[in-house]
């Protein structure tokens, strides 16, 4: 028997070849403890691929989350510094505009989310000692901002781990799964001493990788502008 390559994919692995094994298993009377064995392993390793699709979904949808708190968020630091500028009569380079904004708001909005947040809290220490109500008026939305993206964060980055455990305790799975399957090989091999060719009937042939087609050489092209005419022979 041959094995499937290590980095066979978890789903090819039950429904190509040990939905194949299983069947073959349990289509024998006399191997009834055997086919009851690998469907335990096939309901294992079923399992844990399920664990980890439902994590992956789940990281993708805090994810989604995350970037659309950070969006609002965005939306919350434009208002504020055109609020700002609006003070300044748009002056960029005014004093006040650059104690909130050193180096512009655009920057700001590019920053990584947990960064963003961060930034948002210094303006938030502040808007603490601002005496002009025009601007601490903002400071409630921008609060609440913070704090919405700081709780999206905390459950992206559990998703995330999640996610990866699954992952994991699917790779883990996966090699308890390649254990099992090679120990079949070797008990059908002891029970069938006498006809070999019988083992390989229990399990799936390995599909060989296709070698790709060589193209033909193509002529080689001759450049017409430099062939010489043919000159009139004088008789």
């Amino acid at each position: 028997m041959q094995l499937p390559h290590p980095t066979t994919s978890a789903k090819t692995l039950l429904k190509r070849y040990g939905v194949y094994h299983l069947a073959k298993l349990q289509a024998d009377k006399a191997l009834k403890e055997m086919a009851r064995d690998w469907k335990t392993a096939q309901d294992r390793l079923e399992a844990h691929l399920d664990e980890a699709r439902k994590a992956c979904a789940a990281s993708q949808a805090e994810l989604a989350s995350r970037n659309a708190s950070s969006a609002r968020m965005d939306r919350q630091i434009r208002a504020f510094a055109l609020g700002v500028l609006q003070k300044v009569d748009n002056k960029r380079r005014s004093d006040l505009y650059r104690i909130y904004f050193p180096k512009g708001w655009s920057p700001v909005l590019l920053l990584a989310p947990p960064a963003k947040a961060q930034r948002v809290g210094v303006i938030l220490t502040l808007l603490a000692e601002e005496k002009d109500p025009a601007l601490t008026a903002y400071v409630h939305q921008l609060r609440e901002a913070q704090r919405d993206l700081g709780n999206e964060i905390r459950a992206f980055k559990e998703a995330s781990d999640r996610k990866r455990i699954a992952a994991d305790l699917l790779r883990v799975e996966k090699i308890s799964w390649f254990d099992a399957y090679r120990r079949d090989g070797l008990a059908l091999s002891l029970r069938f001493y006498q006809t070999p060719k019988r083992v390989r009937t229990y399990f799936k042939a390995i599909r060989k990788a296709k070698k790709p087609k060589r193209k033909p050489p193509e002529p080689a092209k001759v450049d017409e502008t430099n062939v010489a005419a043919p000159t009139a022979s004088t008789p």
